[in-house]
């Protein structure tokens, strides 16, 4: 039974796979969300027989059914993506309730990371009410603790991650400050975002681990493409990777630092 339940969270990530690979172009490019999904090229709707996660990919061998078109390896990529994250959540979640709150957690960093790798921006129209949804939880969970449960972690919400929201988008204005404009503003509104998902013993974590993985990732691909500046590196995704690393890793890592033991 185990084995199925783990089935159906991989089926049900493949799916939303699916739909956050609409929603990043549709919101980029102000489509509607109701329509059918179409060729980019013929502009020919898909049938939902050509709609399935991966597998259309695979029978398709990567073409449009219609024109020929090649289809992106990025629409099965980000499937599978969102298939193992959902997977994952499922596996340390203790129950339903948890699983789907960490999925939508990982949903929408998945969403303003990929939205930030393919166009170098934040969608506003998103961002702003996701921050206000979490802000408003953060202050019930003040009077009505709330909190989701993992076998690897505990997210807790409050007014130390409304601290925390504050304190990394002021950090993120220093930076950009800095370094004369090389992040952009939309960095600020995820900071936020980033911010009100952390208690305040987290967050230094998460932007340690932030600037770690940012850097060795932006002198690999230094190394690769061989010149050292004027390489754009969308700044989100690695803020995503330092939430869910700080989840996992910052109270061993204050426990190792301050008490000497793991």
């Amino acid at each position: 039974m185990e084995i199925l339940f783990n089935i159906y969270a991989l089926f049900f990530g493949l799916i939303f796979g699916s739909f956050l690979n609409v929603l990043v172009s549709r919101t980029h490019d102000g489509e509607s969300l109701m329509t059918r999904s179409h060729c980019t090229k013929c502009k020919s709707q898909i049938a939902w027989f050509d709609n399935i996660p991966i597998l259309s990919f695979i029978l398709l061998r990567g073409k449009c059914r219609k024109c020929g078109e090649k289809i992106s390896f990025k629409y099965p990529l980000i499937e599978l993506l969102v298939g193992i994250v959902s997977l994952f959540c499922y596996y340390i979640s203790y129950d339903l309730r948890s699983y789907i709150l960490l999925f939508s957690i990982s949903f929408f960093v998945l969403y303003f990371s990929i939205y930030d790798i393919f166009y170098q921006e934040i969608f506003d129209k998103l961002a702003i009410p996701v921050a206000v949804i979490l802000l408003v939880i953060n202050i019930i969970s003040n009077f009505y603790p709330i909190a989701i449960y993992t076998r690897l972690f505990t997210i807790n919400f409050g007014l130390m991650n409304i601290l925390s929201g504050i304190i990394y988008s002021l950090f993120v204005v220093l930076i950009i400050i800095f370094s004369r404009g090389k992040m952009g503003a939309g960095d600020i509104r995820f900071a936020a975002i980033a911010g009100l998902l952390l208690s305040t013993d987290k967050l230094y974590f998460a932007i340690m681990s932030t600037y770690i993985v940012g850097s060795i990732v932006g002198i690999v691909v230094a190394l690769i493409k061989k010149r050292f500046k004027g390489i754009p590196l969308p700044f989100i995704p690695f803020m995503g990777i330092g939430i869910f690393l700080s989840y996992i890793f910052a109270s061993e890592f204050w426990n190792f630092l301050l008490l000497g033991k793991l």
